[in-house]
């Protein structure tokens, strides 16, 4: 089962990907990487503890989930990047909170917000921004997830951002098959919702709001945003992402 740091029990049998009361793995069955390979990724913190993931999108403007943000205030919250190890970063306050008006707790529907930061990123290898994703990707079409989240049951939250990034490369699962493996439980999989996953590989706690992106160096995109799932690396239940090309009015309405 999944729940988050500083997120409530928000349904009965999927959870969002940043609570830590209960975490198995994070980036089940991943290994450790550079930022320099995933430089658009950052770290959200909340009172300078890592929280939840997110993705660069230009100088000032963070990409990542609304359960991530739900409820939280701007003051609260800071943002990492430009280190493999997210507690080595250069923090960023974050000054506004864009949560997606209509992002549902319950349903998980919509779960997209956007962060303002202060002062802003300045570019190099190891902080640059990714371009959005337009389109659907074919089932099978492989795709890679990064984060900081918990690497076992026995870790302690102190231990978040402590550690290297990790990033597993799973595989787009087709929509109706996905819908149908979650239709017995809440939330339901939307057209605004996309799966991935790959057999004993998963996003997991403390990766929500975490980039998807398909493609390798020029042609890399954010398709997707860490949600929520049923367990970690579940054989039946893949990763659920908020599927970025469907808000692309909203994202770029505020960057």
């Amino acid at each position: 089962m999944k729940y988050f740091a500083g997120v409530f029990l928000l349904v009965t049998i999927a959870f969002p990907r940043n609570n830590l009361l209960d975490a198995q793995e994070r980036i089940v069955g991943g290994d450790a990487g550079s930022i320099e390979n995933s430089n658009y990724q950052v770290s959200i913190r909340e009172y300078n503890e890592h929280m939840c993931g997110g993705a660069i999108l230009n100088h000032n403007t963070i990409l990542t989930a609304a359960h991530c943000t739900d409820g939280v205030r701007p003051g609260i919250l800071s943002v990492s990047n430009g280190a493999t190890i997210a507690n080595n970063g250069i923090i960023h306050k974050v000054e506004k909170i864009i949560q997606h008006p209509k992002f549902n707790a319950e349903t998980f529907e919509n779960d997209i917000s956007i962060l303002k930061i202060k002062p802003p990123i300045k570019y190099t290898n190891s902080s640059e921004p990714i371009k959005l994703g337009t389109k659907r990707l074919k089932p099978g079409t492989n795709v890679k997830i990064t984060g900081w989240g918990k690497q076992s049951e026995k870790e302690k939250k102190s231990v978040l951002g402590s550690k290297p990034l990790r990033y597993v490369i799973v595989q787009v699962v087709n929509q109706t098959k996905c819908a149908k493996d979650y239709e017995e439980f809440e939330p339901k999989i939307y057209d605004g919702n996309m799966c991935a996953s790959a057999p004993g590989k998963d996003s997991c706690q403390g990766d929500s709001g975490g980039p998807l992106v398909s493609g390798i160096g020029d042609a890399r995109r954010l398709v997707g945003v860490v949600s929520f799932g049923f367990g970690c690396a579940h054989k039946k239940y893949p990763g659920v992402y908020t599927f970025v090309p469907s808000f692309l009015d909203f994202i770029k309405k505020h960057m």
